[in-house]
């Protein structure tokens, strides 16, 4: 019993191996527009679009792409630079409080444009499809329960 199960652990891990290994170098082959398509494909289903509000949300997400990644990285190193600054304490110093001000904007600026984006795409969906994807949307945005 013993080696069967020793078999089906191996043949389990050999394949979340194989998995992980195909999508890993797979995925650079996939040009970075199509990819953002690729992303994007759960909302043209969830919301049922149509090829007039696929290609205008699509070319939204494509705009604000770099706008999102350039805004997290700027979160990430302000975060960074707190927790640092935090660990290194033992009380709260001006030099913190000037970390704490400025992780606080630049996550005030990433939800901005989160919301403005979303917006932006909310503004090419009819009523019905707006109506649900602003309470996923804006719940995910500002890390609440959807509103029902």
């Amino acid at each position: 019993m013993n080696k069967l199960a020793l078999l089906f652990l191996v043949a389990v891990l050999a394949s979340a191996a194989s998995y992980s290994l195909y999508h890993t170098y797979r995925a650079p082959d996939i040009p970075e527009h199509e990819r953002v398509f690729q992303d994007l494909q759960w909302l043209r289903t969830e919301f049922d679009l149509d090829h007039r509000q696929w290609d205008a949300i699509a070319a939204i997400y494509e705009e604000y792409r770099p706008v999102c990644e350039a805004l997290c990285l700027r979160v990430m190193d302000a975060q960074a630079n707190l927790n640092r600054l935090s660990r290194n304490a033992e009380s709260v110093t001006s030099e913190l409080e000037d970390a704490l001000e400025v992780y606080t904007r630049v996550k005030e600026e990433c939800h901005r444009a989160m919301l403005e984006h979303v917006y932006a795409v909310a503004s090419h969906m009819e009523p019905g499809q707006r109506e649900r994807y602003l309470g996923r949307a804006i719940a995910h945005v500002t890390m609440h329960d959807p509103v029902r």
